[in-house]
């Protein structure tokens, strides 16, 4: 995580009105940043999976909370990553206390109650980077503005353009 100092990147350890955890530190890492081109913001999610690693990049900031929540619920529900026992079939069914950005760290904004303590769970194998949310690109976490605007996904998760 000392690689994404003096990037725009920030590592989300949490995800969810709860503080569910994002990932599997240091194995699973999520990531986020925003970034602003000639066209306007643009607000991005990387990943980084026991080396692998890959970034999103969407015009919306509720579309790239979706993205992410997608992967996110990946990690929960095969068990690599500590999450809400009510976990629905399919993470389009989350209930939106589960679908937003942790802000309990913030210093005024405490949750309303903390995920259990103990080790997590190990239930399946650790998801393939291969799937997620339809029409994101892949690519190589790249912090670089420069590269920034060739890493832009053609099409968001919701059918629009980016």
């Amino acid at each position: 995580m000392e690689t994404l100092t003096g990037t725009p990147w920030s590592a989300l350890a949490n995800w969810g009105s709860e503080g569910w955890e994002a990932g599997a530190l240091p194995h699973i890492i999520v990531t986020a940043a925003k970034q602003t081109d000639a066209e306007g913001p643009l607000f991005g999610y990387g990943l980084y999976n026991e080396g692998a690693t890959e970034t999103h990049w969407f015009r919306s900031q509720a579309v790239c909370h979706e993205a992410i929540t997608e992967a996110v619920f990946d990690f929960w529900k095969s068990g690599q990553s500590r999450g809400p026992e009510d976990l629905p079939e399919a993470a389009a069914e989350l209930p939106s206390r589960y679908r937003k950005p942790y802000f309990g760290w913030i210093p005024g904004r405490e949750p309303s109650s903390s995920p259990p303590a103990g080790p997590r769970p190990r239930k399946h194998a650790r998801p393939s980077l291969s799937g997620g949310v339809p029409g994101m690109k892949k690519s190589r976490i790249q912090p670089d503005a420069a590269l920034l605007h060739s890493r832009i996904s053609g099409n968001s998760p919701s059918g629009g353009s980016v």
